[in-house]
């Protein structure tokens, strides 16, 4: 599970040469589609043809957690 504050990167930004690294600024849970998330990236998407800071988890992989003890 997605979470504030987690360290992500995109599932198609292998080697995070487009998007770089992102940190999860909020989370959304949608009864519509899979938890939404607000990630701010290190290098911002220009072109999108969505909003470039919100995707779902799914289209995210957690390279490291906020909360992990």
């Amino acid at each position: 599970m997605i979470e504030t504050g987690d360290l992500v990167r995109h599932t198609q930004d292998g080697d995070c040469n487009k998007f770089g690294l992102g940190i999860v600024t909020s989370v959304v849970e949608s009864k519509y589609e899979n938890t939404i998330a607000r990630v701010a990236w290190q290098i911002p998407p220009l072109g999108e043809g969505r909003p470039a800071e919100l995707f779902t988890a799914n289209g995210l992989v957690v390279m490291s957690k906020a909360n992990e003890n």
